[in-house]
């Protein structure tokens, strides 16, 4: 198996970047597995969940924010090889995320839960917070794990990493289940179960990391808590986690307003769109080192060229898994048509999936584009305009879906189309004006 990734990863960009974006694949794999079981639970469970599924993705960003910041501020002490500072760093990015998580549970409970109890029906909020619930109580051990899994990648401990990851999954598959059927908890059993399964690679890789079974290791003994290294925590993990999370709360709002007839009709087709979308987080996992190693170089020509072959590749893998999706439709959707109130609404689901479906690489797209600007250090003006175009997409979408559900799904796919050609056009401008100010003349050139 390790030899067909290698092959894979020396002829397609995507498969180089594999252990980065493996957690976001993970984590989608396991929304799959909780829509499953949801869906077994009736029609007010199913819009229910995809209802909170935004809460959730808000949640995760910012975990994700916390886990980058805390990774960057570990390899600055590997870099620099200095052992004691290193395993400080890793103690104290534990004790950081679990008061930063815990500070964001408490503002999702005043914010966001009287948010949704506003705009829908009691029966289907009541059943959206079951879900929720487990995921706030227990927000610091979903961050902690993904803290603890940059932890592991960040010091070279691949297969511990992919084990933890692969571990998550399975022991979603098994609890979810047990929880939900067996002892009958519904919807909060599938929220526990998102926490359970979570908790137990976090702590498979917490016992591997105070045990010393890495090079390196934590322990209460080397947590050293500074003003001024909580302040640079906050400051990196609010640049990196607002404008993800942002994009999650636009989309709460849109879903807010679709939620009555919402069950199989965009959740799930919105689901599977993430799912082809990922193909644009590997591939700027993979180039964005590359791209700020031929900046360095002035080989912009160099840059150019993994830019268009990134681009391309991306782009027809993408395309594939989406026509994929396209042909098989029905199978898709019906696979999650697991309870009789479900199938009234599964025929929209499938004609939505056609459309969506076919967005999901032009987000892919806009996302490895991102990869291009690895050079930059300013991202102030960066997140304010993603806020901004988050506000005027959702002002957008809610009018259109006044009018028309089927107009809404088209906007949808029309505003990523536009937005991932810009990116490419934008990007692609972008490294054609490090080549004006470097010259004709460029390292590989030369």
């Amino acid at each position: 198996m390790s030899d067909i990734r290698k092959a894979l990863a020396e002829h397609l960009m995507f498969f180089k970047g594999w252990a980065v974006y493996l957690p976001f694949l993970i984590l989608i794999l396991c929304n799959f597995t909780d829509q499953y079981f949801i869906t077994f639970q009736g029609g007010v469970a199913t819009k229910s969940y995809t209802l909170s599924m935004p809460v959730y993705w808000v949640l995760v960003s910012i975990g994700t924010g916390i886990s980058a910041i805390m990774a960057i501020l570990l390899k600055q002490h590997i870099d620099a090889g200095d052992t004691d500072a290193m395993n400080r760093s890793a103690s104290n990015a534990i004790v950081y995320t679990i008061i930063f998580s815990l500070i964001i549970s408490l503002i999702v409970y005043l914010i966001l839960l009287p948010i949704l109890y506003s705009f829908t029906e009691d029966a289907v909020a009541d059943t959206a917070f079951d879900f929720i619930n487990p995921l706030l109580v227990f927000n610091f051990a979903i961050t902690v794990n993904m803290v603890l899994m940059a932890i592991l990648l960040t010091i070279g401990e691949r297969k511990k990493y992919l084990f933890c990851l692969g571990l998550t999954l399975f022991a979603e598959l098994a609890v979810d289940p047990i929880f939900i059927f067996i002892f009958d908890m519904g919807v909060y059993g599938n929220g526990l179960g998102t926490v359970t399964s979570l908790s137990i690679s976090g702590l498979l890789a917490l016992y591997w990391l105070l045990r010393g079974k890495t090079t390196l290791r934590i322990s209460w003994r080397f947590v050293s808590l500074k003003p001024e290294d909580l302040r640079r925590a906050a400051k990196g993990v609010f640049v990196y986690a607002v404008p993800i999370a942002s994009q999650h709360i636009g989309e709460l709002v849109v879903r807010l307003k679709l939620y009555l007839t919402y069950s199989l009709t965009y959740g799930i087709p919105m689901l599977y769109s993430s799912f082809v979308a990922i193909i644009g987080s590997g591939t700027a996992a993979s180039t964005g080192k590359e791209y700020k190693r031929l900046y360095e170089e002035n080989d912009i020509d160099g840059a150019y060229s993994v830019f268009k072959t990134a681009m391309l590749e991306a782009f027809i893998l993408m395309m594939i898994i989406s026509t994929f999706m396209y042909v098989f439709d029905e199978e898709l959707i019906w696979f999650f048509v697991n309870h009789s109130s479900l199938e009234e609404s599964s025929y929209i689901g499938v004609w939505t999936l056609d459309v969506l479906c076919f967005s999901g690489p032009f987000l892919g797209l806009k996302i490895a584009c991102g990869a291009v600007y690895s050079d930059r250090v300013g991202l102030k003006r960066d997140y304010l305009d993603i806020l901004l175009i988050v506000i005027v997409r959702t002002i957008i979408l809610v009018y259109a879906l006044e009018y028309d559900f089927a107009m809404a799904m088209y906007l949808i796919l029309a505003e990523r189309m536009v937005i991932g050609i810009l990116a490419v056009l934008q990007a692609r401008m972008y490294i054609l004006s490090k080549k004006k100010r470097v010259g004709p003349v460029t390292a590989s050139s030369s």
